[in-house]
């Protein structure tokens, strides 16, 4: 998954995710961000916001990479990179 844009806000349990459950790897996520990235807050069900990569089974999780010199990381009210 790639994603440039000038902010990214995920908030109220909105997650992107690369996720395995075989014998696969999961896929890199990438952010390219120019001002502010911010991971905020639960949804009904308490799964937190952010970004997260994991591999169920005998696969690999993916990178999680986050190219943005000059931008704001805001991770706040149980936002989270994982």
């Amino acid at each position: 998954v790639g994603i440039r844009a000038r902010n990214v806000r995920l908030e109220g349990g909105a997650r992107i995710t690369a996720r395995s459950d075989g014998r696969g790897d999961a896929g890199t996520i990438r952010l390219v961000v120019d001002d502010a990235i911010v991971f905020r807050g639960l949804d009904d069900f308490h799964e937190r916001s952010g970004l997260s990569s994991t591999a169920e089974s005998t696969g690999a999780p993916g990178a999680i990479e986050i190219d943005s010199p000059g931008a704001r990381l805001v991770l706040d009210d149980s936002g989270t990179i994982v």
